[in-house]
């Protein structure tokens, strides 16, 4: 595979040597061209001087110059040009068989019709000089193919240096050794800062897909196990049991819980962000899905909400929906008492339920649970999962009697 350096310099060195034997070319023909039309103009000169000679005396007189002569009869002209000019008679110049170039034009003189021919060849420069002329030609050319190699490789050096630093880092298959800055700022520099965006973007699809298939191997497997256990049991009893269905009914609604937070977690569009209003979404939810909840815990639960306004944060839609919603459901099916309060601010948002169970030792770990909760501990460790992806900060207070959940937004909220 050629390298692309040599591609460069041959393209650069061709390019020149080609446009040197042009111009080359061009110059021989610009001589030729010249010294013709020299020779043409001086043969018309002498026709216009004997036509105007004619005019004034009558008389026909000889060219000055003894390089011409005058011809009367067409068959006393060289045989050349008795062949040659019926059928082509505004050609002017002629090579006779002994080496000689002759030019010809016609004159009329009253009724006649003569011939004034020149033989130019002992003043033919360019066909004497050819020989030094072309070598001239071909030195220059070579000289100039050299600078052309010499800036060609400095150029091919220029330009494939920062490709083949960027091809080394690309390489290394690691995001964080392709520094854009160190590029030129052209077409290079911004293919090595999309080449850097592309990592990034691969890298992070590839630590989410790698979280979630962890995660989802994990979390899953244990209400899976559950409802495993369960139908076993009951299918050695031949029935299933009111505590077994609502044991199974507990590991699917924890299944559905967790699945949808991995699924949220793992799709690119939750690195997506935009404006979105808490209240406004949080107002929709309770509205639509709080009497569901209670229905489906049985339970009785007077809900005092305490808002701010409008507030509005930056966060992606999806993924703050599933967090209110799942936050919304565990205060409903672990709470005790029969009130609890929802707090949204500028700075927190705050879930305050009431509860008998014990207080939990690091409850944001992964199967970590109370003893009296009947679900599998992952709840709270995904909901700090969404709480880490939007920047934001959980934190779990437990005071006698109590369960507080509380989001801080930290210094991501946008009062638009």
């Amino acid at each position: 595979m050629r390298s692309l350096s040599s591609s460069i310099s041959l393209v650069i060195i061709t390019s020149v040597l080609s446009i040197s034997l042009i111009y080359s070319f061009l110059i021989v023909l610009y001589a030729w061209t010249i010294e013709d039309n020299i020779f043409n103009r001086l043969v018309n000169d002498e026709a216009t001087h004997i036509t105007e000679q004619f005019k004034r005396s009558g008389e026909v007189l000889p060219p000055k110059a003894d390089y011409m002569r005058l011809v009367e009869n067409f068959t006393d002209l060289p045989t050349e040009i008795q062949k040659e000019y019926p059928s082509n008679p505004s050609k002017v110049e002629y090579q006779t068989s002994s080496g000689k170039t002759l030019h010809i034009t016609t004159i009329k003189l009253g009724e006649q019709h003569l011939f004034l021919l020149a033989d130019v060849e002992q003043f033919e420069v360019s066909k004497d000089n050819m020989p030094n002329l072309l070598v001239w030609l071909l030195v220059i050319a070579c000289f100039i193919s050299a600078i052309a190699l010499v800036v060609s490789l400095q150029t091919a050096k220029k330009i494939t240096g920062p490709l083949k630093a960027l091809a080394s880092d690309v390489n290394k298959k690691n995001a964080g050794n392709i520094k854009p800055d160190t590029f030129p700022e052209n077409e290079i520099g911004l293919l090595a800062l999309n080449t850097k965006n592309a990592f990034n973007q691969l890298n992070t699809a590839l630590d989410r897909e790698r979280a979630f298939t962890k995660d989802i191997s994990h979390e899953i497997r244990t209400p899976v196990a559950i409802i495993q256990n369960v139908l076993s049991a009951s299918k050695e009893e031949k029935t299933i049991t009111e505590s077994n269905f609502d044991t199974v009914a507990e590991a699917v609604a924890n299944i559905n819980q967790i699945t949808s937070i991995l699924l949220a977690l793992a799709r690119s569009e939750s690195n997506q962000t935009g404006v979105v209003n808490l209240t406004a979404e949080l107002e929709s939810l309770i509205i639509n899905q709080y009497d569901f909840l209670l229905a489906e815990a049985d339970k009785h639960l007077d809900l005092t909400l305490n808002f701010d306004g409008d507030v509005k944060v930056m966060c992606n839609q999806n993924l703050v929906n599933i967090l209110m919603l799942n936050l919304l459901s565990n205060m409903v099916r672990h709470a005790s008492g029969d009130n609890a309060d929802i707090t949204l601010n500028e700075r927190q948002l705050i879930f305050k339920n009431q509860t008998q169970q014990n207080a939990i030792n690091s409850p944001l770990a992964s199967g970590v649970k109370g003893k009296q909760s009947e679900g599998l501990g992952h709840g709270l460790n995904l909901i700090q999962r969404i709480c880490e992806q939007s920047n934001w900060q959980l934190s779990i207070e437990q005071p006698p009697g109590y369960f507080i959940a509380q989001i801080s937004f930290g210094n991501t909220p946008s009062n638009t």
